[in-house]
């Protein structure tokens, strides 16, 4: 992935929408980057610059997200298993929040993007029922009936 001139990057981070624009200097999303990479074994300060410039490429259009886990593997050096999971992760955590603006650019539907990579979008649990206490034992708590 090249390295974009910051005047070129400048004048794409004045196109974006302001959901992506806040997205890409976000301080929770800078603490969620670091907290994925430190999970997964990616602690040196220079692989973390390099997975959150590649990241913010993908917020700003000039990398499409289903190229990002093989960017993590040729260009950064990580193992595919490592890559895999720090890009699920990302896409997760920091992509899913804005995947309407990410859609918009790239023309294409999230699930689809991030799927191509072997990642299913993780889908909304169904409601979950009350459980009942079923014990057949006597509540000591309450007074006989008589």
């Amino acid at each position: 992935m090249p390295n974009y001139p910051r005047e070129q990057l400048l004048e794409l981070y004045k196109s974006l929408p302001k959901e992506l624009q806040t997205a890409i200097f976000s301080a929770d999303n800078a603490d969620k980057m670091s907290d994925i990479c430190q999970r997964n074994g990616a602690q040196d300060d220079k692989t973390i610059s390099e997975i959150a410039k590649n990241t913010g490429y993908v917020l700003m259009g000039v990398l499409k997200p289903e190229d990002l886990q093989s960017v993590f593997e040729k260009e950064i050096g990580l193992q595919k298993e490592v890559a895999k999971q720090i890009f699920w992760e990302i896409s997760r955590f920091i992509f899913l929040p804005v995947k309407t603006f990410l859609e918009a650019i790239y023309n294409t539907d999230f699930s689809s993007m991030v799927s191509k990579n072997g990642i299913e979008a993780e889908k909304p649990l169904p409601p979950s029922k009350p459980k009942r206490n079923t014990s057949k034992r006597a509540d000591g708590y309450r007074e006989p009936i008589n």
